[in-house]
């Protein structure tokens, strides 16, 4: 986190903190008695949860409607079948449907941190590895961003300048597991990937959460990325399998000293 007032840097952590803790409660996949574990184990009961757990899991269905159920918050492509009931705070789900909300949750989280952060007074910049979220006034000239090239990667990349908003980098899904009986994971090898144009999606939107969502969704569409994510005005970066850049939707170009707009 960095924020533009170093005398609110304490307060601002704090706000940002309890807003992380909450959302790791309600669903941190590697948190024993999470909600999210809860929801997953209640195999077709009813579950009632808490109102950050019913926010994560209502922004996670607004993103599979928004990308045609591209970015899907289950395991089996069923996040139309999770039945969510608002005034009650319950949530229930066929049996062999589960959820898996990690990369909507850090967006999410990013952004609510920063918004919380941000109620100190402080201009605010969250990190949550490669989703960022900005909230309140940016320092002058913005907020100074490294994008890598690939997620997680400190450089090659390329250094903007953001003045608000969300920003999202996204890279194929890691390589499909499964469990043997024996309990032995092992990598699905039953036929050949399908080749992913891009390594990496790079994104800037109004919030993190969509952020997320579009770079995810673009990886997805493969060779159509680049016209859709120009038709709905993203700014965005797609680095090539192949290593070179194209930056669309007013991205700027490598090596030059231009804002992107969330």
């Amino acid at each position: 986190m960095v924020v533009g007032e170093p005398s609110l840097l304490v307060p601002a952590r704090e706000a940002a903190l309890r807003v992380l803790d909450a959302v790791d409660a309600a669903c941190g996949p590697h948190r024993p008695g999470s909600e999210l574990a809860r929801v997953n184990d209640a195999r077709g009961r009813t579950v009632h949860v808490t109102s950050m757990f019913l926010e994560i899991l209502l922004a996670a269905r607004r993103v599979a409607e928004l990308t045609g159920g591209l970015v899907d918050p289950t395991r089996t492509g069923g996040w139309r079948a999770v039945r969510v009931d608002r005034q009650a705070h319950t949530v229930r789900m066929p049996g062999g449907v589960t959820l898996d909300l990690d990369g909507v949750a850090r967006a999410f989280a990013a952004d609510r941190a920063a918004r919380a952060a941000a109620a100190t007074g402080a201009g605010v910049l969250v990190a949550l590895g490669d989703d960022i979220a900005m909230a309140g006034p940016a320092p002058d000239g913005g907020w100074q961003v490294r994008v890598p090239d690939r997620p997680g990667a400190a450089s090659p990349g390329q250094d903007v300048t953001v003045v608000g908003g969300g920003l999202s980098t996204c890279g194929p899904p890691a390589t499909p597991t499964r469990t043997l009986p024996n309990g032995v994971t092992v990598a699905h090898i039953g036929g050949p990937a399908r080749r992913r144009p891009w390594r990496t999606v790079s994104v800037a939107a109004a919030t993190c959460v969509d952020a997320n969502a579009a770079a995810a969704a673009a990886l997805a569409r493969g060779v159509d990325a680049a016209r859709w994510l120009t038709a709905v005005g993203l700014p965005a970066r797609l680095v090539h399998a192949d290593r070179w850049v194209l930056p669309v939707a007013g991205w700027p170009a490598e090596h030059t000293d231009v804002k992107v707009a969330g």
